[in-house]
């Protein structure tokens, strides 16, 4: 059985008898005094008489039948709600992925630690002394070594990689000009110092 209203406001009620009929109901609602229970409802009323029931709280017409009750009285006789509180307790209510009604749901709460968010490392283990960076794919944060810098001169880019076969020479720019190379300083005759000391400062 369901109650509607129709476009002039008469309640309209449809019900299906013993016999499968479907039966349509047409009511001009009176409204009455409230009462405070139902075995107040007074049965004299005439047919179309609706009044509130203050213990529940909820409406009722007085119907060919009798009283009835019309229309949601909580939350939980809705059609689009839930239909009990039991085992629901902390949840929250959310639209149905479905758009046809409302739930309850547990409250979606973000990471509560670092390793539980989407795009960090999930674990610590075997990490210990690394450090965060953005990953190469630039989507995410990992953990790597610390790249530190050269501990010795031969270990730089752009300079030789070995000592072995330059002893007594001297640093220059190469002809490339994009880095350092040993060479032999052309001196200006004879032994000794190279030129460009003997020539500037008079062998001083």
């Amino acid at each position: 059985m369901s109650w509607g209203v129709d476009q002039d406001g008469n309640l309209r009620r449809l019900r299906v008898d013993e016999e499968g009929r479907l039966l349509i109901g047409c009511y001009l609602p009176a409204w009455e005094t409230p009462v405070q229970s139902l075995e107040d409802l007074p049965i004299d009323d005439p047919i179309g008489t609706v009044r509130v029931v203050l213990d529940e709280p909820a409406l009722y017409l007085k119907s060919d039948t009798g009283w009835e009750k019309i229309g949601a009285s909580d939350f939980l006789s809705l059609i689009d709600t839930p239909d009990k509180y039991e085992e629901q307790g902390g949840k929250v209510l959310r639209v149905k992925a479905t758009e046809d009604g409302i739930e309850f749901i547990d409250i979606e709460t973000g990471a509560t630690v670092f390793i539980g968010l989407n795009d960090v490392p999930s674990s610590y283990e075997e990490q210990g002394g690394k450090y965060l960076r953005v990953k190469a794919t630039e989507d995410g944060i990992e953990f790597a070594d610390v790249e530190t810098g050269a501990s010795a001169f031969i270990e730089l880019s752009d300079v030789p990689s070995t000592y072995e076969g330059h002893g007594g020479k001297y640093l220059r720019v190469n002809t490339t000009e994009d880095g350092l190379e040993f060479a032999t300083v052309e001196g200006g005759g004879g032994g000794g110092e190279p030129s460009y000391l003997t020539d500037d400062f008079g062998g001083m």
